[in-house]
């Protein structure tokens, strides 16, 4: 019984958390995942266009962790808020979601998973 409800807080909670990092001009979003001796880094910097709007770029890195070597792919586009998401799209990259703490590519080249907001300084 105590899961459920402690679950419900921390997602009625994590909206109000990442609206604080949104409010400002510039802030980050940032996701890192190693599976298969692969890592996969992404970094979403946006800055305000307008009430709910962001310019975006993307930028992607894999990274082979055995022997170093490693790619870039990287987007720009426009995303905005929707019912409390942050939902847009990256040239080249395709769609992405963030969702308060969660990161979602379209890309497979790009890093999905738990995310890090930050002010973008």
């Amino acid at each position: 019984m105590r899961a459920p409800v402690a679950l419900a807080c921390l997602l009625a909670a994590a909206p109000a958390a990442a609206n604080d990092v949104t409010q400002g001009a510039t802030w980050t979003a940032e996701a890192h995942v190693v599976k298969d001796g692969t890592s996969r880094d992404t970094v979403l910097t946006f800055t305000r266009a307008g009430p709910g709007f962001w310019d975006v770029r993307v930028d992607c890195q894999v990274t082979d962790v055995r022997t170093r070597q490693w790619t870039s792919h990287k987007g720009g586009g426009v995303a905005r808020m929707e019912a409390g998401f942050v939902r847009g799209t990256a040239r080249g990259l395709g769609e992405f979601v963030l969702a308060a703490d969660l990161l979602s590519m379209a890309d497979p080249r790009c890093a999905s998973g738990p995310v890090l907001l930050g002010t973008g300084d």
